[in-house]
C-alpha cells in the first residue's frame, strides 16, 4: 500500500500526474466566482489552502483542502 492510499482510505492507486506535494499551498476561488457572479475589481479572487490530497468520499477529481484560518477541511 503506498502512503497516499493509507492516508486517503482508498484502494485505488492515484495518477502520478495529477498528484500535488502533501501540505503545499492551493489556492480556491472564492464563492462568487465559484457561482459564475461577477465580483469587483479590487476584490481578492481566491483564498489559500493546505492540500491534503485526493478525497476518500468523491470522486478522484475532487481534492481536500484545509483553510489555515479556520481549520475545516
Amino acid at each position: 500500500m503506498i502512503p497516499i492510499a493509507a492516508f486517503s482510505g482508498t484502494d485505488e492507486i492515484p495518477k502520478i500526474s495529477h498528484l500535488h506535494t502533501f501540505g503545499c499551498p492551493a489556492y480556491v476561488l472564492v464563492a462568487e466566482l465559484q457561482m459564475k457572479r461577477k465580483i469587483d475589481k479590487w476584490k481578492p479572487r481566491c483564498r489559500v489552502g493546505i492540500y491534503l490530497g485526493p478525497s476518500p468520499s468523491h470522486t478522484s477529481s475532487v481534492h481536500l483542502i484545509m483553510s489555515p484560518v479556520t481549520g475545516h477541511v
